[in-house]
C-alpha cells in the first residue's frame, strides 16, 4: 500500500472530498470563539464531537535545511505532535486557535517509531481528556488539524480498525485506520471517540482511499530527545 505522509503537500484550504461543510457552532464549546474554524461532516452525515479549539494547536518546525507543518494537542502530559512534523528540530513554533506563535521545545520521542513527539511549552489552554480504550469498528471517530497550515478543521468518521503498522510501512506496532480524509497538516492531530476522548494521533493517509491512519496513545513510550546528526 502507498502511503501520502502528511506533511509535505501544500495548498491553502479545506478539500471536502465529496463531505459536505456545515457550520462551526456543532463543534465547538459554548462561547467560544469560531472563526477561522471549519467542521466537515463525511458522505455519511457523521456529528464530529465538541472540541474545544483552544486545545489544537498548529506546529512548525525548521532543522537540517527542512522545514515542517503539523498540528498538535494538550494534554495532562504535555502538547503532543507527529514525530515527523519536528524532524530533528530541537525547538518548534507552537500557534494556539487564533492566538499567536511561542516556542516549544522537544521533550521526548517515541522509542520504537511509533511516529509521536513531545513538546514542553507554556501555555493555559485546557487538555483533552485521553484514553487507552480503543473503540469499537464502525464506531463515530472525530480527527481534528490544521490543514496546510490554514484554519482549524474538524471532521468525523467511522472506526475501520486496527493492523500491523508493517502492512502500511509504518514503524509502528499499530496502526489505527478511520474512514476520513485528511491533508498535510493533521499529522499530529488528535482522533477522539463519542465522548470526546483522544485515543490516537495523526501520522498519515493512505493514498488511494484517503483512510486516516493513527497511532494509538496507549502504545506511546517515549524516550528522552537526542539531537540527530543532519549530516546523516
Amino acid at each position: 500500500m502507498l502511503l501520502l505522509m502528511a506533511t509535505c503537500l501544500g495548498f491553502l484550504g479545506v478539500v471536502a472530498f465529496g463531505g459536505q461543510i456545515v457550520g462551526p457552532t456543532s463543534a465547538v464549546a459554548d462561547g467560544l470563539e469560531t472563526s477561522s474554524l471549519v467542521v466537515e461532516r463525511t458522505s455519511t452525515a457523521l456529528e464530529p464531537v465538541a472540541v474545544n479549539p483552544l486545545s489544537i494547536t498548529k506546529i512548525s518546525a525548521f532543522a537540517c535545511d527542512e522545514s515542517q507543518i503539523g498540528s498538535g494537542f494538550l494534554t495532562d502530559d504535555g502538547l503532543f505532535t507527529a514525530a515527523h512534523v519536528v524532524g530533528d528540530a530541537e525547538v518548534a513554533f507552537v500557534t494556539p486557535h487564533l492566538q499567536q506563535s511561542i516556542m516549544g521545545t522537544i521533550v521526548g520521542r517515541t522509542v520504537a517509531g511509533e511516529d509521536v513527539s513531545l513538546i514542553e511549552v507554556s501555555l493555559q489552554e485546557p487538555s483533552l481528556p485521553t484514553t487507552d480504550i480503543i473503540p469499537e469498528r464502525g464506531s463515530t471517530t472525530t480527527v481534528a488539524g490544521h490543514p496546510f497550515g490554514g484554519a482549524l478543521t474538524i471532521r468525523a468518521g467511522k472506526m475501520l480498525g486496527m493492523g500491523a503498522g508493517a502492512l502500511f510501512g509504518l514503524d509502528a506496532n499499530r496502526v489505527i485506520m478511520v474512514d476520513v480524509p485528511v491533508e498535510e497538516g493533521f499529522s499530529g492531530g488528535p482522533v477522539l471517540n463519542s465522548a470526546g476522548e483522544v485515543f490516537a494521533v495523526i501520522v498519515a493517509v493512505e493514498v488511494g482511499t484517503n483512510t486516516t491512519l493513527a497511532i494509538p496513545l496507549a502504545d506511546i513510550e517515549l524516550d528522552g530527545f537526542a539531537r540527530h546528526d543532519c549530516s546523516i
